[in-house]
């Protein structure tokens, strides 16, 4: 089915205003097939594999974060718009190293600030998967990825779908675990708040940042 919603999401702006309303219960018809679909759980080599793309991101440009930073017995790493800090039963070894830790990021510093957040909201894992899905029905990566709205009680956060999949891939949530996203959102002087970064812990302890990006 979801070959079937890429073909008409591209078949879509040639559709005229006399067809639209067909056209438009159709896609929804389709999406409906999807979202009763099951999902798969994550498995262990999809969670190595999303963690080695992670550290490719920035091979070339900044060669520091293709590595990770295991400390403290915990395991570090970030491509810069999403952070790690994976403890317990997640943590992988086996991924290269810094030569020298001091060139490698804090990311405590800013994966401390967990607890300063005020605003939450949840998901059910598979439910944000399958939006995920039918948001990006062709290949999902950074670039192609559509905007996801999550929203808090005092405003609402945009982020990178396909960022927000690599962090509950990571993070191993199973299909039926509920996903609780947690921000500090602060009032400005303008109408829109100003949001913080988006945290996410596991039942294990483990904890991943995700920069929300700027609405336009």
């Amino acid at each position: 089915m979801i070959k079937v919603l890429e073909m008409l999401r591209k078949l879509e702006e040639n559709i005229d205003d006399k067809g639209k309303e067909s056209f438009d219960k159709l896609v929804e018809y389709v999406e409906e097939q999807i979202l009763a679909e099951k999902i798969k759980e994550t498995s262990s080599s999809k969670v190595y594999n999303t963690i080695k793309s992670i550290l490719n991101r920035n091979k070339e440009s900044r060669p520091i974060l293709s590595k990770v930073l295991y400390k403290d017995e915990a395991m570090y790493f970030t491509d810069s718009y999403i952070a790690f800090r994976l403890v317990g039963k997640d943590i992988i070894s086996g991924f290269p190293s810094p030569s020298d830790e001091k060139n490698y990021p804090n990311l405590n510093h800013i994966l401390n600030r967990y607890y300063d957040c005020n605003n939450t909201t949840t998901f059910k894992c598979e439910e944000l998967k399958k939006k995920i899905k039918i948001m990006n029905p062709t290949r999902l990566t950074i670039k192609n990825a559509e905007t996801m709205e999550i929203p808090f009680g005092n405003g609402t956060a945009y982020v990178n779908s396909k960022l927000l999949l690599d962090v509950i891939t990571i993070l191993k949530f199973r299909n039926n675990d509920t996903i609780t996203i947690e921000t500090n959102i602060t009032s400005k002087s303008s109408d829109e708040p100003l949001i913080r970064p988006l945290y996410i812990e596991n039942t294990e302890g483990s904890i991943a940042v995700i920069m929300p990006l700027v609405k336009e």
